[in-house]
């Protein structure tokens, strides 16, 4: 890490410190303001002077937290979202820890109308204090202080996406210094001509394992830090176990972390969230159902078979977009009329491969479907599967048995969870992904899984979500 990233890390501690007491003093302030008293006058008595003590005490205890959740953790890829997820998050296990010390000591905090608006006041305030932070990194970047002077390795796709990217997005922190195909002789000489190389980057899963260990090996010599694009395998390889038996080192690959204490987690995640999203989208769905109703009459919900977790098969519930006449599956198309014209209009008008179909200019949607569909409202229904327990709010795509079987084996291994609502692959690409690159965001959710990571894909589906599909 360069001096740069600890001295903006350091700094960074000062500030969020300092936004936390402003953000508790607002909160002091607000209470005490004639728009607030008159609505619930102060019966209380609480001086400034000790509410700024224990301000103090609280905002530290707060940096701790802070600290543990992460947030002072340097990562090249910081994304505005990211840091308000992490903000909100280390802010709100700040606010539970005040509720929890409070409870346990069976004392009772003067007002808990101060408690909540600072809680509220300090995500703003520390958001706020991390955003001059940003701005102040990036002019930094700009001139070319603290940026990463990389080297790139490979030829293929990846590479030219990967060497673009860096190009676009200086927050990065990457500067590419040169770009090679291969490592050998004449590679190593230039290389070695350079004084300021801080990383090699091996762009491409296919090179050989000897090339790798000549990069690496070149990268320890001159302590320079080395990174490679992993391929499936290696996705799955860092999430390992080991064990000895009669003296031997054995590795086990974990299937995911979602294992244990994880899926706990997770289902206690998806239990609260998924009420949350029943009670503040009832009034939405009620709306789409009457209008289903008015549009194309029963059935208003669509059960539709999908692959589960571990290969089980089960309903998604969905709000019906299509004409009843169209919908497939044993409950409403007993004489595969249907299925029939679903698989003459895949054959016309399918533009997806490898086993997947998106059917463009799809004729067989209703008035309302159009529109339910084009904003995958149609899926608002599925809360209730999460609710039930066989799908997740986050997780891979749900497909049908016909696609599944002809995926290729190592998709199976997506089925190790429970196929959610939203997914890394949903917000990256909606229904436009190949297989190939679905399976390779499932694998790097399923392997990297965190319910902070959960919060992020599920704050990012709506910006997905209304941007209009082409030829939907």
């Amino acid at each position: 890490m360069k001096k740069v990233h600890l001295v903006l890390g350091i700094i960074a501690v000062f500030v969020d410190y300092t936004m936390l007491i402003a953000a508790g003093l607002a909160a002091y302030a607000v209470r005490y303001t004639r728009i607030v008293q008159d609505v619930r006058p102060v019966i209380f008595d609480l001086s400034q002077g000790y509410f700024l003590g224990l301000v103090l005490v609280v905002a530290l205890a707060w940096i701790v937290i802070f600290a543990l959740s992460g947030m002072y953790t340097h990562t090249y890829n910081s994304r505005i979202t990211r840091e308000f997820l992490r903000i909100f998050v280390g802010c709100s296990l700040g606010f539970l820890g005040i509720i929890t010390f409070l409870f346990w000591s069976r004392e009772l905090f003067s007002s808990r109308f101060i408690l909540l608006v600072a809680w509220i006041f300090a995500i703003i305030f520390v958001l706020v204090g991390r955003i001059i932070l940003r701005i102040i990194r990036i002019q930094l970047l700009k001139h070319n202080i603290g940026t990463t002077a990389v080297v790139l390795i490979g030829t293929s796709t990846t590479h030219q996406v990967l060497q673009q990217a860096i190009a676009d997005h200086l927050v990065w922190e990457f500067s590419v210094i040169k770009a090679y195909a291969d490592f050998d002789e004449v590679v190593l000489s230039e290389l070695l001509k350079h004084n300021h190389i801080d990383a090699i980057i091996m762009t491409d899963p296919s090179i050989d394992r000897n090339t790798r260990v000549a990069v690496h090996d070149f990268c320890i010599q001159h302590h320079i830090d080395f990174h490679y694009t992993a391929d499936i395998f290696d996705a799955q390889s860092h999430n390992v176990v080991m064990h000895t038996f009669a003296g031997v080192p054995v590795v086990s690959i974990k299937k995911t972390k979602l294992e244990g204490w994880g899926r706990i987690y997770k289902r206690m995640f998806d239990l609260v969230f998924s009420l949350l999203g029943i009670i503040i989208l009832g009034p939405l769905m009620v709306i789409i159902a009457i209008a289903i109703l008015l549009d194309s009459g029963f059935p208003i919900i669509y059960k539709n078979e999908r692959v589960g977790k571990n290969g089980t098969l089960f309903n998604v519930f969905k709000f019906r977009y299509l004409k009843l006449e169209y919908c497939t599956g044993t409950a409403y198309d007993t004489e595969g009329v249907a299925a029939r014209a679903e698989a003459d209009l895949i054959a016309k008008q399918n533009k997806r491969q490898g086993g997947l179909y998106k059917i463009v200019n799809d004729p067989r949607k209703t008035r309302v479907g159009t529109w339910l569909e084009k904003l995958s409202l149609d899926e608002l229904p599925q809360l209730f599967n999460v609710l039930i327990g066989n799908m997740s709010l986050v997780g891979p795509r749900p497909h049908q048995e016909r696609e599944v079987v002809q995926f290729p084996k190592n998709h199976q291994r997506v089925q190790t969870i429970k196929p959610g609502i939203t997914g890394l692959a949903q917000i990256s690409g909606r229904s436009d992904l190949d297989v190939a690159e679905e399976l390779r965001l499932d694998t790097v959710y399923i392997e990297n899984w965190s319910l902070l990571g959960d919060l992020y894909v599920i704050l990012k589906t709506p910006f997905t979500l209304f941007k209009t599909r082409e030829n939907s």
